[in-house]
């Protein structure tokens, strides 16, 4: 019997427009989660599955309306 694949918890297409919907471009978006851009680039060809940390915040981010700037306001980090 075949493994099955992981199902993802953010399709490639979905993190791609939630970057948009911030405006983030990819380099923007790694380094505010923390990956490069390479890593940000494999999101959204579908090479790498999202992990379910990034899709959540991203979709809260998204539905609340917050900016990466309001992210680090809220934990206390500076904006860079």
């Amino acid at each position: 019997m075949t493994p099955r694949k992981p199902r993802p918890f953010m399709s490639a297409k979905r993190f791609e427009e939630a970057i948009e919907l911030l405006n983030l471009n990819q380099t923007q978006a790694g380094k505010f989660l923390g990956i490069n851009g390479r890593t940000s680039r494999r999101y959204i060809a579908g090479d790498l599955l999202i992990p379910k940390s990034v899709a959540m915040l991203l979709e809260l981010m998204v539905l609340k309306k917050v900016k990466p700037d309001g992210v680090l306001e809220l934990i206390g980090e500076d904006a860079q």
